[in-house]
C-alpha cells in the first residue's frame, strides 16, 4: 500500500467517524466546510471537539444534524477512528 492510498483510507475513516458523530450518513459528510478543533483538559486530556461550520456547508444537511438548531457548530465526543 502506498502512503497515499494509505492517506486517503485514513481520511475515509476519518469522515466516517465524523459523520457519525454529528448523526448524519457519510455521503453528506462531503457535502459539509469543516474546521476541527480539539477540546482537552490542562493536563491533554481529549473531552472532545467542536466542530465549526463554514460557509458553503449545505444547509440541508446541517439542518439534518440534532443538537445544531440553526448553530454554525456542534460539540460532539471524542471521534472513535
Amino acid at each position: 500500500m502506498s502512503s497515499r492510498q494509505l492517506e486517503e483510507m485514513l481520511e475515509r475513516d476519518h469522515d466516517a467517524a465524523v459523520a457519525a458523530a454529528l448523526g448524519i450518513p457519510v455521503n453528506d459528510r462531503a457535502l459539509l466546510e469543516l474546521d476541527i478543533d480539539d477540546v482537552c483538559s490542562d493536563d491533554g486530556v481529549l473531552y472532545g471537539h467542536v466542530v465549526y461550520f463554514r460557509p458553503g456547508s449545505d444547509h440541508d444537511v446541517m439542518a439534518a444534524i440534532p443538537g445544531l438548531d440553526g448553530a454554525d457548530w456542534i460539540r460532539i465526543p471524542p471521534l472513535a477512528w
